[in-house]
């Protein structure tokens, strides 16, 4: 029976079972975290409208966009949070109001961002695109638990309140791709 042989032997990867969307925190262009999954809700707050004497609502307008997010999980990287000067040694700190942005990516493969990475490295698995599929800008931390390991920040049941939001669209204003 031979223990060792000198020849390699031929490795096959299963990368669509692997892939999936990818949920990104960055702060200055830099990924310090990710999200373990993304919940959002998008709330316009209609008011109703109608003319003067009149008790029928002729139409509902938007009056205010208020972009809310909530995760179950995410994980931020120590390192990452260092090097650009984020810390939240207290109550002071933390109402220094630092914003960050959220971006949902097509069907990256784990493992390919890298922590402090400015560019993502994408690996694409099949039909994978890497495509920037929506974008939460200059969001803040609302309310969540917060965990500090010895190698990592994990926060659970998390809100996120988001000033804006962005995501891919085609031509006639319909989305190209679904976040699932």
């Amino acid at each position: 029976m031979t223990v060792y042989s000198e020849t390699a032997i031929a490795k096959n990867q299963n990368v669509i079972v692997r892939s999936s969307n990818r949920f990104t925190i960055a702060m200055g262009g830099v990924a310090v975290g990710l999200l373990q999954d993304l919940r959002c809700q998008d709330d316009y707050s209609p008011e109703p409208v109608s003319a003067v004497g009149s008790v029928q609502v002729y139409e509902y307008v938007p009056t205010l966009a208020r972009y809310t997010i909530t995760t179950s999980q995410a994980c931020m990287f120590i390192g990452s949070l260092r090097r650009i000067g984020v810390s939240f040694e207290n109550g002071e700190d933390a109402m220094k109001g630092l914003t960050f942005t959220i971006e949902v990516y097509d069907r990256l493969i784990q493992g390919s961002l890298q922590e402090g990475s400015t560019n993502p490295v994408i690996m694409a698995a099949e039909g994978a695109t890497g495509t920037l599929l929506r974008k939460y800008e200059k969001c803040s931390f609302a309310s969540g638990d917060i965990e500090i390991r010895k190698n990592a920040i994990i926060i659970t049941s998390a809100t996120i309140n988001a000033c804006g939001v962005s995501g891919q669209t085609n031509s006639d204003g319909t989305t190209g791709r679904s976040l699932i």
